[in-house]
């Protein structure tokens, strides 16, 4: 096959252009490919043959008549590669450094699982924390407007008995003082907190 930089082709040899081309391959098995009727057909029937692991091909006319020399590929195939011998010494250093690269990566891996665990509980925590104090204020508001609603319907049934200014008075100091104590206790604990 050749290079991706290559600018030879592998039918920059040939003179005119073929209908196809016969190409081997290298399990032994031969293959006609068109050749397109385009202004660039040697650049594109290349990308097509250096696709396949090519050993040779030769141009065909209409007639399945070969019109040109038979071109070889120059490039290894990739069996030619299988065959080359590894050099073991590079091979444990490569095998040793990424082992090595490996057990870096588990490590970081390990340490971001227990980073993300611990802020996971923390947050968890936090939102534990946050709810049950909201709770504790959504109960506390509701019972002060139960008490708020109860001054008013004292107020209202006052009023409509036709009781003194002095009495209701009193009534609604009665009910504040009942608050109170329950206000206080909350503020002192937000402060201690």
């Amino acid at each position: 096959m050749a290079a991706a930089g290559n600018s030879r082709t592998p039918l920059a040899s040939l003179r005119g252009r073929p209908e196809k081309l016969r190409v081997a391959l290298s399990d032994d098995s031969v293959t006609v490919v068109a050749v397109p009727n385009v202004k660039r057909w040697k650049a594109r029937a290349s990308a097509v043959v250096d696709s396949m692991p090519w050993v040779w091909l030769e141009p065909l006319g209409a007639k399945d008549e070969v019109v040109g020399p038979r071109v070889e590929n120059q490039e290894p195939s990739a069996g030619d590669l299988e065959d080359l011998e590894l050099d073991t010494g590079r091979h444990e250093s490569v095998t040793a450094m990424l082992s090595l690269m490996l057990r870096a990566q588990d490590v970081a891996l390990c340490r971001q699982a227990q980073a993300y665990n611990a802020m996971l509980e923390n947050n968890q925590q936090l939102l534990q924390t946050v709810s049950g104090r909201l709770a504790a204020s959504e109960r506390h508001l509701s019972e002060m407007f139960e008490q708020m609603m109860a001054m008013r319907r004292q107020l209202v049934a006052g009023v409509e008995e036709g009781s003194s200014d002095e009495a209701m008075a009193v009534e609604i100091l009665k009910l504040a003082a009942k608050s109170q104590p329950q206000v206080r206790a909350d503020n002192g604990q937000k402060k201690g907190k």
